[in-house]
């Protein structure tokens, strides 16, 4: 099996696992919240943002085309917004399918050791089905941990200044995606909740395309990978 075999097995692999866990949800969470004694699982609309820290990120040659190729994209401080629609059970546990996106800058991209050097932009849009564990102690704020895989959209745009090109990444490219979060939310009213947390997010290798001087086309595998402070505001209903 090549490279694109095992890539096309793991997406359809990932993609059958994210359908069983958003079925297992749905099906499971009124039916928990039954035996609890409750009407049904509270719904919310959560609406968050805050900063982001990617790491540097590898570039290796991803096939015969990129073989011996190696590199980094320096990368930096950014930004993240997002949004997710959930359900809140039992009152300690909470599942939500969430989008969010995070863009930073691409400060010094290379390969090879290259002296010219690119510059550009890093982002990730995911789609992700997470699910969390909270536990209130009556001190005002709630603690919890949560956890979640999906499909991100992993894009690199930089390259070198017009006239003097001699490296340019550009490429979009979907893969899987997971993230742990951790953090507190804190109660306004019945309706509303305040929320401060981490998140860490990463993805498997993308695949982007790239031109190397005196080597034309070449494709080259990503990492992707980021820290992130995340603030959120939830609505319950």
């Amino acid at each position: 099996m090549d490279s694109f075999e095992t890539r096309d097995a793991a997406t359809r692999i990932s993609a059958t696992l994210l359908v069983v866990l958003l079925l297992v949800v749905s099906v499971a969470m009124p039916a928990v919240a039954a035996e609890d004694g409750n009407e049904g699982p509270t719904l919310y609309v959560e609406y968050d943002a805050g900063y982001s820290w990617i790491p540097n990120q590898r570039l290796t040659g991803a096939d015969r085309s990129g073989a011996n190729l190696d590199g980094q994209v320096d990368s930096g401080s950014g930004f993240n917004v997002g949004g997710a629609i959930g359900a809140k059970f039992m009152k300690l546990f909470r599942a939500e399918l969430a989008i969010n996106y995070r863009l930073g800058k691409a400060r010094r991209a290379h390969v090879q050791r290259e002296r010219k050097i690119a510059s550009g932009d890093i982002s990730l849009l995911a789609i992700l089905v997470n699910g969390y564990a909270e536990y209130d102690f009556d001190i005002g704020v709630i603690p919890y941990l949560g956890v979640g895989i999906g499909y991100g959209s992993v894009e690199i745009e930089a390259k070198n200044d017009a006239g003097s090109l001699q490296l340019k990444v550009d490429g979009r490219d979907s893969v899987f995606a997971w993230n742990v979060m951790a953090g507190v939310s804190v109660p306004v009213n019945e309706v509303l909740d305040l929320s401060l947390g981490y998140r860490y997010i990463a993805t498997e290798d993308a695949r982007i395309n790239s031109n190397v001087r005196n080597l034309g086309d070449r494709r080259l595998d990503a990492e992707f990978d980021a820290h992130e402070a995340v603030m959120g505001l939830r609505f319950n209903f």
